[in-house]
């Protein structure tokens, strides 16, 4: 077993800066969630074959990264999936880097290049779990999805406004979300560059969570719950679950996991 779960100690993708050439594994005082040579310790999920089975190579190790999509573009949907953790995670820091690549797929030919980092997810696999997103997308890096159930309170610049916009000195309030419609908290400031090296950062502290993108906080979220199976229309804390980076259409690159 590769995680270190004692107090003080935490899982990570270990960090480098946007210039910076290929990474090297691991970072002190992080462990390496891909050790960049293959999926050890991870898995693969599409819903049409399951968990690792990826017949059409959606997923592959390339020079160190994770390369998402490098396959032929062709007229048909391309269906989502991920790469994930097979250990569920509690109380870390986690950062990774991404850059995208040039290929986009139907139905999202047209729309913003969109990935994601999915944490705290639990239950079976399926596209959307019940999770909380730190969401990878061209210009909305930041923003925060509740989904599936899970809920969370953020301070926002305006508490009528749906969906509302983070900010440090703001007004709390509580977003919701359910198995068809999701919430979401756009980040405060954009930070992403839509080419070369992007740096995100997760720091997960009991059921609280704040987004840190290319080191700046761009969203904070306290009261990660999800409903209680025991007692409907109750909520439990979200304090831990496997983390999962998201394929969603479009050629994407992760690495320093």
């Amino acid at each position: 077993d590769n995680t270190k779960l004692t107090t003080g100690v935490y899982d990570s993708v270990s960090l480098s800066t946007a210039a910076a050439p290929p990474p090297v594994f691991p970072d002190p005082g992080f462990t390496s969630l891909f050790d960049g040579s293959d999926f050890n310790g991870l898995y693969t999920y599409l819903p049409s074959e399951g968990v690792n089975n990826d017949p059409n190579g959606v997923f592959q190790v390339d020079d160190g990264m994770i390369h998402v999509l490098n396959i032929p573009v062709t007229s048909a949907d391309q269906e989502f999936g991920y790469v994930g953790t097979t250990a569920s995670y509690s109380n870390y820091i986690l950062r990774f880097q991404y850059e995208w690549g040039t290929k986009k797929f139907p139905p999202r030919t047209s729309t913003p290049r969109d990935a994601g980092l999915l944490f705290d997810a639990t239950g079976p696999d399926s596209i959307y779990p019940v999770s909380v997103e730190e969401q990878v997308e061209e210009g909305d890096t930041g923003d925060a999805w509740l989904i599936n159930g899970a809920k969370a309170t953020a301070t926002v610049a305006n508490t009528s406004a749906n969906p509302p916009t983070y900010s440090d000195t703001g007004s709390p309030v509580t977003v919701t979300s359910n198995s068809t419609v999701y919430g979401r908290i756009i980040h405060e400031t954009k930070e992403d560059n839509l080419t070369g090296w992007n740096n995100v950062e997760l720091d997960v502290t009991g059921d609280s969570a704040v987004f840190v993108v290319n080191g700046v906080v761009v969203n904070r979220l306290t009261h990660i719950s999800q409903p209680d199976p025991n007692h409907p229309g109750q909520y439990i804390p979200l304090t831990s679950g496997r983390i999962l980076f998201q394929e969603e259409g479009s050629e994407v690159f992760y690495r320093d996991i």
